[in-house]
This record gives structure tokens, C-alpha cells and sequence, in this order.
């Protein structure tokens, strides 16, 4: 009989962390993987194309007269069912339901409605609970943890001491994880946010797209352009370089974000590409930038928690990011970085990458090994063997 694993995915975009994890488990003959997702779209992943065709995809659908009732019923009574503010009422119900058929061996929650949504599948204690955490949002004001969140938060907290395995960044997030959820996981695979494609031979991949001469030098912007990833200062300090550097922001924006007014050495690109093309996007890169706040723990716990770090990495693309504990961490092994404090430092930090080019490069090579997914499947096929 095969080893039955249900992966599940609520409310949250499908993106490789996801996708690597369960074509790994598909790989094993001895498995069978059920992938379970509710409003999970993504421009980036083509599940026609990057999920193995052994995987089991299943995709419900709300069922409207079941939603319906539960509006009447709360209009009626004035009272709200706390599990139906997290994940909406058919959803719920079917998966209550469908457990009593439906033995899975494993149960995997991809972030906080996921771990819930796997939890209502759990039926005894021979099933294993597993949590892939991505997002470390834990403080008790955080708007993540309050208002329309403030069940999910706390079941997290509950669910914690259940867990058979936690999946997490690094140990610094394990350490932030314990101490907000007042609890010590019995088992733990730290799991980087990690890739399987590997650095691609073409070098200029962003250039053609872009209609950019070669071999003109790229610092890149990789990812989302929104509040907080510091977009209108890297503008600013950008103007006192040379010639000599394109600044390219590849991503999309969020949608109430206003762009600044960029310069002609500055281009925002949000051409939607193949998975299988975004390695070679950031490999035409000359130097890369990684940029998050310090408000909350999680943006400030990114070294081994952000796509653009682990893709800068296997490309060999020496990078620029804010100076803290868990960057440090990262440049302690691998010397593949310039850190720096504010962001008119950044100049600096450029010239300074330029001076030993050769050497960063070396470096970010070297750490590839932390963010190739390989590095971590025979763990994890050992614990779901």
C-alpha cells in the first residue's frame, strides 16, 4: 500500500517552496501525493508544466448554498464561527467530511491556513502533522496576528506542541518561532528557501529581453515593488553612479504602489517569464539587491528565507543587503555579500563589490550548496519514508 501524503494550501500564492517539496515526495514510488490549494493563483508557477504529473491535484470549489446559510445563520444569531473567519464554511465542512474516507499517512500545512486546513484531515495520532512555516509573523500586535487573523494566529500557537515536524528558514527563525509560540517542536528540518534550477549558461537573457546593449552592467531589483522595500531611495542614491550601471527592477508592483520618476540609467520591467527563465533573468544581473525593513521579525529574518537571496546565490551574484544578525550569519560562511546600515552607503557598496569582483562571485558560488533544494531531499525522504 502506498505512503499517502496531503499537502495543503490555502490563501496563499503557489510558489516554488510549495512546488519542490511536493514533486519531491511524488519522486518516491512508495508515495502517493495529494496536493490541495483554494485561492492560491500565481503568475509565476504553470501547474500544467511544473507540477509532476504524479501528484494528485485537487482544487475545491466554495459551495454556494453552504456559504449562503452560514451568512443568513450569522445575520440571524449575530454570532461569528471562528473557523469559518479563517477558512470559508464548505471548505471546512467538506474537509470534516471527507476525512472520515480519506486516510492520509502525513499531513502537510503550507503556512498558517494551510496547517489548519491539514489539521481538520487529522483523525488520529498515527497521522503525522507537519508544518512548512514560510512567514514569521508571531508579534501580538502584528496586523498579521490581529483582527481577520487573530484565529489562524492562535491556533498556530495551539498546534505547535502537536507538530511531528516543523519545516523552517534557519535556526535564528526557529529560535523566534519557539519563543512566540511558547513551544519546542519535537522534530525539525531547516529548510532554506531553496531552488532546484541551477545557474543557467546564458548571461544575457535580460538584456535581449529588454532590448539593453551588452555587456552592459545590471544591478538588480528582483521581486515585488511595494512599501517598505526601500524602491524610492535605492532610486535616489543610484543617481550618484556613472554610466557605467543599468538599475533594472524586475517584478511586479503591488497595486496601490506608485512608481518614482526614474532616470534614464533606471528601468522597471514586470514581463511575466517561465519559472524556467527566472534563473536566467537573475544571471544577467552584474551585482544583486535584497532589501527588506526591520519592521517586524520576519522581513528582518531573510537571509535564508528570501527567493531573490537563494537565486542570487546559485547564479554567483554578489549582492547588497541591510546589516543584521542573521545576514551576518549568512556572510560568515559565505563571504558573498557587502551588508551595510543605511541606504545611502549603497554607492559604496558597490564600489566596493567592483574592487573584488572575482572574489564575491566565488562566494555566492560557494553558498549555492545552502540553496539548492538537493541539498536537503534525503531528510526529507527520510522523515516521510
Amino acid at each position: 500500500m502506498k505512503n499517502k501524503i496531503a499537502v495543503f494550501q490555502y490563501d496563499w500564492e503557489l510558489q516554488v517552496h510549495t512546488l519542490n517539496l511536493v514533486n519531491l515526495l511524488a519522486q518516491n514510488e512508495s508515495n502517493q501525493v495529494y496536493l490541495y490549494i483554494f485561492n492560491s493563483k500565481s503568475n509565476i508557477v504553470n501547474l500544467e508544466t511544473d507540477l509532476d504529473k504524479k501528484v494528485k491535484l485537487i482544487q475545491p470549489r466554495p459551495i454556494w448554498i453552504i456559504e449562503i446559510a452560514y451568512r443568513i445563520l450569522r445575520r440571524l444569531t449575530g454570532k461569528i464561527y471562528q473557523p469559518f473567519q479563517t477558512i470559508i464554511p464548505s471548505i471546512v465542512i467538506g474537509s470534516v467530511f471527507a476525512s472520515a474516507f480519506k486516510q492520509f499517512s502525513y499531513l502537510v500545512g503550507v503556512e498558517k491556513r494551510g496547517l489548519l486546513w491539514a489539521n481538520l484531515y487529522k483523525r488520529s495520532k498515527k497521522q503525522q502533522l507537519v508544518y512548512y512555516s514560510l512567514e514569521l509573523y508571531v508579534e501580538p500586535n502584528h496586523h498579521h496576528c490581529t483582527g481577520y487573523n487573530t484565529y489562524s494566529r492562535k491556533m498556530e500557537i495551539n498546534l505547535s506542541e502537536k507538530l511531528d515536524l516543523l519545516l523552517i528558514q534557519s535556526e535564528q527563525r526557529l529560535k523566534v518561532f519557539n519563543e512566540f509560540n511558547n513551544s519546542r517542536v519535537k522534530k525539525v528540518i531547516f529548510l532554506p528557501v531553496s531552488i532546484k534550477d541551477k545557474k543557467p549558461n546564458e548571461q544575457y537573457f535580460l538584456h535581449d529581453l529588454l532590448g539593453i546593449e551588452h555587456p552592459k552592467k545590471i544591478v538588480l531589483y528582483f521581486g515585488l515593488l511595494r512599501d517598505g522595500r526601500f524602491i524610492e531611495e535605492i532610486v535616489d542614491c543610484f543617481n550618484q553612479l556613472s554610466k557605467d550601471y543599468l538599475l533594472v527592477f524586475h517584478g511586479s508592483k503591488q497595486d496601490d504602489y506608485e512608481l518614482p520618476i526614474f532616470k534614464d540609467n533606471m528601468i522597471w520591467s514586470d514581463k511575466i517569464v517561465p519559472s524556467s527563465d527566472i534563473n536566467k533573468i537573475v544571471n544577467s544581473a552584474h551585482i544583486g539587491l535584497a532589501f527588506y525593513h526591520n519592521n517586524d521579525l520576519n522581513h528582518e529574518l531573510t537571509a535564508f528565507s528570501s527567493e531573490k537571496i537563494a537565486r542570487y546565490c546559485v547564479c554567483g551574484i554578489p549582492f547588497i543587503a541591510f546589516e543584521n544578525d542573521d545576514y551576518i550569519s549568512l556572510k560568515s560562511q559565505f563571504d558573498c555579500c557587502v551588508l551595510i546600515n543605511k541606504m545611502s552607503e549603497l554607492p559604496n557598496a558597490i564600489f566596493a563589490i567592483e574592487e573584488n569582483y572575482l572574489y564575491y562571485q566565488q562566494n555566492a558560488l560557494a553558498a549555492a550548496r545552502i540553496f539548492s533544494f538537493d541539498t536537503y531531499s534525503k531528510e526529507i525522504n527520510l522523515f516521510f519514508s
